[in-house]
């Protein structure tokens, strides 16, 4: 009799606990109880920007709604703050309600009130806390940032960054994307200064002397983690071009470098609106620079905050590199106006429904703003295939993945909520179709605006959208089979006789590792044929179909030139029959403009990818890329150099290493000498970032004309190049002059470059004082936390010389010295195991880390070098092996008069 009631109990705890199939643990429950619902927020804040002021006070009012029939209210507050009594009470009658207790849980940050009756369901009662608060020292919550002014003095602003949980730590709140509310704030602050939040400022007056009272109109149906402001000394410039008013605020001293973004900013704001037809009850948005930043940036709604180096930009010093980032990071953030501000995802499972989306259309609005940069060549180098080689991890999580944990939800704003999301997002825009995915995005946030959704009501956006034609395609199916599930798949194709035989399979970064079969995915296979004006697209569901050849190809000729995944749009990798890979190696040679340059970029990628696990010849690999001797865009480039640079990770300790150096010098040094004939101009925007990157290559993999080279190019768009390159043909002048404007330069983009640079040092006395200077606290160099780390980093990812001399030089004491907060020097640790690529260099880096490390840590750690050693013992050899025969005279220009013609036909080309 009693196994009946006890299966019933048990299933009521799994549906509490459960979301989407997940079961959660109720050791400590991080979910806020709906027994109210918070319908309006009156803040009132006093702050102090004195640089030695750590504190601030509060009054909050919360109007919430009874949803049950309980006596107890759970909302967020957290060890920051100091609550005085809370006071609640009816809002009609104003009557108090007694309160019996007032718990917090400091795991869970969730304060428990309890009351002496039950709350009665429809009724609003109000909240009422009185506190004081600590500001956070992690750039999170409400903190201090600083930088100098004109006259050397230290100065403070304060600024926000909420998400994803840390509006808490500055006022009481339900503090979960799924509670949205209205924001009535007020911010009393010293005089000097003015204060910035979501919207406009209504008025602001005198409070007392010195001191100022801000207020600001109300913020309609909100999550607390996009409530924002901002209080110190800035001013700013504001246009009137787009819809609404963009103001872009910065130091006084920053404020002629703001031009680039307020212009980028009107014209891509406009865009958005045209595209996702939807207007905004905005009345300006507001841009503003923040010297010390937690992120790139922070969309909160009507007022973005960004790292200074992502909204400033200074032609005069500034490189190109620059102005493509700041683009990104603007629309990105202008994107989230839609995706995550009006429409929010109901719990942090699905940030990608708003992270994926300003990733994928921060690229589309820098095409449409500038139509010349073919920003599609930049999301598959940066995105799509970078986010392949951390979604090829046999552990990968899923797009779409249950946590609660704070540390849980801030480590899901990860690469694959970002990148992958983006990126799976652009395939099925390309599957259903450009009109159909406009249409449904439409339909989405109209369905949703002020609301919260999940993923499925994307898909029931997308079916409702679908054409009568295809409304045998089941969108949610389809869906779920790339967010639900780690990893990506490998579509191997080949032809036999008058058959395409397709299969698809995961695919892994190592081959010894046994998963559970059946993962499958709904991949739209395309098909490219050469000369031909459309694609064919078919559905591959199973892990193998077979197609017939005349009805794809037209003609089942061996030669036959086709090409799968056409703009790489699908988010798959592809391989072929070796007789295909040779056809289209013969194509590339002969004539590469044949194949779109987006596919020439993936089978570069792709194949690299394929022989680094044993799934292809590397001779196939290096016959292929010969091509891009004649190659000039951005986008094939950087797949080469990806590919070539986890190579030179693996083998740079090897005997027979100078034969990829010889390999890449005779791909590179052709490029390379077209652009030493050529002056510094170039027009198109790829090819500026394809000459980064043939310069850079040229002097790293040692060319001799690059060595060679005397004159000065460090202009912005090559200038970090060119400190690099001095300092590895003849360094010890430019070392000098480096360290020297290390010490004086306060431009962030420009120290970058030169703690980039430095490590590109060949003398081993300079890279061990470069250490020092990293493990130096001194005032000397100025170096932030965040530089000292990238110092070290620079000398150890430069060259097998520095993965020696930092393990040389480093002991797990002064790596604790430098880096004391653990997340980064876990970070730092993991990243520095990547380059231990022999047995010896193993022994001293697993002595160094053993005490740094957690057990679990160690243990990864392990297992990367474990993977270098591993591929090393199988692959290295025969990848060096099938580099080709060298050749005399690769490294230098003598005795290359025949090239001369070749190299001014193809400057032509490049620099058109």
């Amino acid at each position: 009799m009693l196994l009946l009631p006890l299966v019933f109990l048990l299933k009521i705890i799994c549906i509490l606990h459960f979301e989407r199939g997940l079961l959660v643990s109720s050791e400590d429950i991080y979910r806020l109880s709906n027994t109210t619902n918070p319908l309006s927020y009156s803040i009132e804040l006093t702050v102090d920007t004195d640089c030695e002021v750590d504190t601030f006070t509060g009054q909050v009012k919360i109007i919430v709604e009874a949803r049950e029939e309980e006596n107890y209210i759970t909302l967020h507050t957290s060890t920051h703050i100091t609550l005085k009594t809370p006071k609640v009470s009816e809002e009609e009658s104003g009557n108090e309600v007694e309160i019996t207790g007032n718990d917090f849980n400091s795991v869970t940050e969730i304060r428990t009130v309890t009351l002496d009756s039950e709350l009665i369901v429809g009724q609003q009662y109000v909240l009422e806390f009185s506190y004081s608060a600590k500001l956070s020292t992690d750039k999170l919550g409400l903190y201090q940032s600083t930088y100098e002014n004109d006259d050397g003095e230290k100065v403070c602003l304060l600024s926000t960054q909420f998400a994803p949980t840390q509006a808490r730590r500055v006022f009481p709140c339900f503090d979960e994307p799924g509670f949205k509310a209205n924001y009535d704030i007020k911010i009393i602050h010293p005089a000097g200064t003015i204060a910035i939040s979501n919207e406009p400022a209504i008025n602001t007056r005198v409070a007392r002397a010195d001191t100022l009272e801000t207020s600001f109109e109300e913020v309609k149906s909100m999550p607390a983690y996009l409530v924002g402001f901002v209080i110190g000394d800035l001013v700013y410039n504001e246009s009137y071009e787009a819809s609404v008013r963009q103001q872009v605020y910065a130091r006084e001293n920053e404020l002629d470098h703001v031009q680039f973004a307020l212009d980028f900013a009107s014209n891509v704001y406009d865009y958005y609106v045209k595209y996702f037809q939807k207007t905004l009850p905005l009345k300006q948005l507001k841009h503003v620079a923040i010297p010390d930043f937690y992120f790139s940036a922070m969309e909160n709604w009507g007022m973005i905050t960004y790292k200074e180096s992502r909204l400033l930009f200074n032609p005069e010093i500034h490189p190109v590199n620059l102005q493509q980032s700041i683009s990104n990071v603007i629309g990105h953030e202008i994107t989230h106006h839609w995706f995550g501000d009006l429409v929010t995802m109901k719990w942090w499972t699905h940030v990608w429904l708003k992270e994926g989306f300003a990733t994928l259309f921060s690229y589309y609005g820098q095409d449409a703003v500038n139509e010349n940069n073919d920003a599609i060549q930049f999301l598959l180098v940066e995105k799509l295939q970078y986010v392949f080689t951390i979604d090829s991890d046999p552990d990968i999580k899923p797009m779409s993945k249950y946590i609660e944990k704070q540390a849980d939800i801030m480590a899901n704003y990860d690469k694959i909520a970002y990148d992958k999301a983006c990126c799976v997002l652009r395939m099925m825009e390309h599957a259903f179709t450009s009109s159909v995915f406009k249409d449904a995005l439409a339909k989405y946030l109209d369905q949703h605006a002020y609301g919260n959704t999940d993923e499925d009501d994307l898909f029931d956006a997308i079916d409702q959208s679908l054409p009568s034609s295809n409304r045998n395609l089941n969108v949610t199916q389809i869906m779920r089979s790339w967010t639900q599930q780690g990893g990506y798949p490998l579509v191997t194709v080949t032809l036999e006789n008058s058959l395409i035989r397709l299969k698809q399979e995961r695919f892994l970064d190592r081959t010894d590792v046994d998963l559970p079969q059946g993962a499958l995915w709904s991949i739209p296979v395309t098909f490219y044929v050469e000369d031909s004006d459309s694609s064919y697209q078919h559905w591959l569901y199973e892990e193998e179909d077979t197609l017939e050849c005349e009805k794809v190809l037209k003609s089942c000729s061996p030669d036959k030139v086709f090409t799968i995944n056409h703009l790489q749009a699908g988010y798959y990798r592809v391989n072929y029959d070796e007789a295909h890979w040779n056809t289209l190696a013969k194509t590339l040679n002969a004539d590469g403009a044949k194949i779109d340059v987006n596919n020439r970029a993936q089978l570069i990628d792709d194949a690299f990818n394929l022989a680094l696990t044993g799934r292809l010849n590397y001779s196939i690999v290096f016959n292929l890329v010969k091509y891009l001797k004649k190659e000039t865009e951005y986008a094939p480039w950087a797949a080469f150099q990806r590919g070539i640079a986890t190579l030179k990770r693996y083998l740079s300790a090897q005997k027979e290493y100078s034969r990829l150096e010889t390999f890449v010098q005779s791909i590179v040094g052709q490029s390379y000498r077209n652009i030493a004939l050529a002056n510094q101009y170039v027009s198109k925007f790829t090819r500026k970032f394809s000459r980064q990157i043939i310069v850079s290559m040229a002097c790293e993999f040692r060319l001799e004309d690059c060595l060679q080279e005397q004159r000065n190019y460090s202009y912005p768009d090559l200038r970090e190049v060119y400190y690099c390159n001095r300092l590895r043909a003849s360094g010890n002048n430019m070392y000098s002059e480096l360290r020297n404007l290390l010490k004086t330069t306060t431009e962030p983009i420009l120290r970058a470059e030169i703690i980039s640079s430095l490590g590109c040092s060949t003398d081993s006395t300079q890279l061990a004082v470069l250490l020092l200077i990293a493990a130096d606290k001194s005032a000397t160099y100025k170096l932030t936390d965040e530089e000292q780390i990238q110092l070290i980093q620079s000398v150890y990812r430069k060259s097998h010389l520095g993965v020696v001399e930092t393990l040389n030089l480093f002991t797990n004491e002064n790596m604790k010295n430098v880096i004391t907060k653990s997340s980064e020097l876990e970070k730092l640790c993991l990243d520095f195991a990547k380059y231990i690529n022999s047995y010896d260099l193993n022994i001293k880096f697993l002595q160094v880390v053993k005490d740094l490390l957690t057990t679990a840590k160690l243990v990864e750690a392990r297992a990367i070098v474990h993977q270098n050693l591993w591929w090393i013992a199988d692959y290295g050899a025969m990848a060096l092996s099938s580099l080709p025969n060298p050749t005399n005279g690769v490294s230098g220009l003598s005795g290359h008069i025949g090239t001369v013609v070749t190299s001014f036909l193809v400057l032509k080309y490049f620099y058109h």
